[in-house]
């Protein structure tokens, strides 16, 4: 058993059955199981709320998709099994992995509540503040870049990467040298006419990103899609940001470079009014889910 922001964690729901979180849920003698292939979201679930489900659903499809997961659940399914593990679980607020696995039959569906990672401070996991991380830069790309797949290596190895040098997550350079995002958020840049993100067809584009998006667009501000190479970026420092359903926006306060050295980012206004446009249209879309 696990707990989650206070809450005991006891139960998993596997194709629509619940299931206890501590017997075997996955059974290697298929080949596809044993590989690991499969595709996952992280949902933002909050004071009984859950945020952008339906982004969500259709990416965790797109993503199937893309790696030739077939057989899939239809959105009502989902929501079904959701509301299923809400109420085993006697949930509130915690994040819950949806992962579709595939077997020699189609796929499986299975989701659980993860716990909320902690921010610094006395943050408020519902509505973090843009008080910063630091990023560390590694060597490293994806495969199938635009899926949410579990081939969870690289990932891995560059969390840790950035852990051993004490930031909260790596930003990815890939064989041309570009940065192109985190292993597990998206990346921008401020420049003076405006923000940037990487193609979108060269990420693995995050439901907070497209959300980011949208709530620059009631601003009347636009986001521009660009390149940025490390080396450029080692010779001009930029102000960065970084999106995930966990922190929100943030800034990035310290840059560990592929030699270790320490750049201190610049600091720019916008970054925390972007911040603060973002926090308002969650509470705006938090208060839309208690109207509806």
């Amino acid at each position: 058993m696990s707990s989650s922001g206070g809450q005991e964690i006891k139960y998993a729901v596997v194709n629509g059955t619940v299931r206890p979180l501590d017997e075997p849920q996955i059974f290697l003698n298929d080949s596809y199981y044993a590989n690991g292939i499969g595709v996952y979201e992280t949902l933002r679930f909050r004071h009984a709320r859950l945020y952008f489900l339906s982004e969500h659903i259709h990416r965790l499809h797109q993503s199937a998709e893309i790696i030739g997961i077939t057989g899939l659940p239809e959105e009502s399914e989902i929501r079904r099994h959701l509301q299923l593990l809400i109420r085993e679980n006697r949930l509130v607020s915690s994040n819950i992995k949806v992962l579709l696995l595939k077997n020699s039959r189609g796929c499986d569906l299975y989701m659980y509540p993860v716990e909320i990672p902690p921010l610094k401070g006395n943050q408020d996991p519902d509505f973090p503040e843009p008080i910063g991380v630091d990023l560390a830069a590694y060597r490293g790309e994806r495969h199938f870049p635009r899926a949410k797949s579990l081939s969870m290596l690289l990932s891995t190895r560059a969390l840790e990467h950035a852990r051993e040098w004490g930031c909260w997550d790596s930003v990815l350079i890939d064989r041309r040298d570009l940065m192109l995002e985190g292993s597990r958020a998206n990346l921008y840049w401020l420049e003076e006419d405006g923000l940037y993100s990487p193609p979108e067809d060269s990420i693995l584009s995050g439901v907070t990103r497209m959300n980011f998006r949208k709530s620059l667009e009631k601003h009347g501000i636009g986001m521009k899609e660009g390149l940025l190479s490390y080396d450029d970026f080692l010779a001009r420092p930029r102000p960065l940001l970084m999106t995930s359903t966990s922190i929100a926006v943030q800034p990035v306060k310290r840059f560990i470079d592929l030699d270790g050295n320490t750049l201190e980012l610049p600091v720019d206004g916008r970054t925390d009014e972007y911040a603060r446009m973002y926090g308002e249209y969650l509470r705006s879309y938090g208060r839309s889910l208690n109207n509806a």
